[in-house]
């Protein structure tokens, strides 16, 4: 069962990185994310709402935690953004996800009393070694590699907490007995998530409604199936996660979510984009994932 879990999650991540690619160029500027995160959230409740069938059930401790993972998505989010004029993506990325599995690896021992194994060493050093399988090759590019900032890596280590603490606040939310229900929690981190993003809009444009308002025009309106397809991917991997951090350690679905995302996004880049295949950083990828499986 768990493995039907992890095999959704891929799935997930492969819908998501492939309907993601189409738009993802489009969210260059806060007001942009502003706009993004409206219309995305607007969706995402939709999605709740009817996966939860029509019936939300809230109590304050599912609200305190939808509100938390709110904020830190939301400034992940514009973090995300904003590291890219200090540091290259190859930098920010191999940064990122390294400091990122570090720490929510370190939550899991520290937080939850999880216990290291030969098999969470191997798996946690093999998926490092594919961090470093994508990021030394793109170091030769030098069209895309610029310097490494102070300010870049300040921003770096940030989202990386950032990340970590949506591993942790999920992890939380799943082993808490006092919530209500992962559908009701994810319907009212979206319901936080438009609040902000409506008073972000609001303020970039300078308060007014109808400014405001005339921002969603931006996108040609055959793209919004392809954002819903998105939101929709996102949101079903959002509630996987949880099924899974219910039964297995954070310690464990770290690297091997890590590895399903690279998994995922290679394969997008191959068949869809057409990209030269990274053998190694995939083999290694598969492996972090079958000594899990097998040993």
């Amino acid at each position: 069962m768990t493995a039907l879990l992890y095999l959704g999650v891929f799935i997930c991540s492969f819908l998501t990185i492939f309907s993601g690619r189409k738009y993802a160029k489009n969210t260059q500027t806060l007001n942009d994310l502003a706009i993004f995160n409206l219309i995305t959230g607007i969706m995402a409740t939709a999605v709740f709402y009817v996966t939860s069938g029509f019936k939300i059930q809230l109590n304050i401790r599912t609200c305190i935690y939808a509100l938390i993972f709110a904020i830190v998505i939301f400034i992940n989010n514009t973090l995300c953004i904003a590291v890219f004029k200090y540091m290259g993506v190859a930098e920010s990325i191999f940064i990122r996800q390294g400091l990122s599995l570090a720490l929510s690896i370190s939550m899991g021992v520290l937080l939850y009393k999880e216990k290291f194994t030969l098999v969470s060493f191997l798996q946690i050093a093999l998926i490092f070694l594919t961090f470093l399988a994508i990021f030394l090759p793109a170091l030769k590019n030098k069209t895309t590699v610029k310097t490494v900032t102070f300010t870049g890596l300040i921003i770096c280590i940030l989202i990386s907490v950032l990340s970590a603490a949506c591993s942790v606040i999920t992890k939380s939310f799943a082993i808490d007995k006092e919530v209500t229900d992962e559908n009701s929690f994810f319907f009212m981190t979206n319901v936080f998530m438009i609040l902000m993003a409506f008073i972000l809009v609001a303020v970039l444009n300078k308060g007014s409604l109808k400014n405001s308002l005339k921002r969603f025009k931006v996108l040609p309106v055959n793209e919004y199936l392809t954002i819903f397809l998105n939101v929709f991917a996102s949101n079903i991997g959002s509630l996987l996660t949880v099924a899974i951090l219910k039964k297995d350690a954070l310690l464990l679905y770290a690297p091997l979510g890590n590895a399903l995302n690279l998994l995922a996004g290679e394969t997008v880049a191959i068949f869809i984009a057409k990209e030269k295949p990274k053998i190694i950083a995939m083999m290694l990828a598969l492996l972090s994932i079958l000594v899990v499986l097998f040993f």
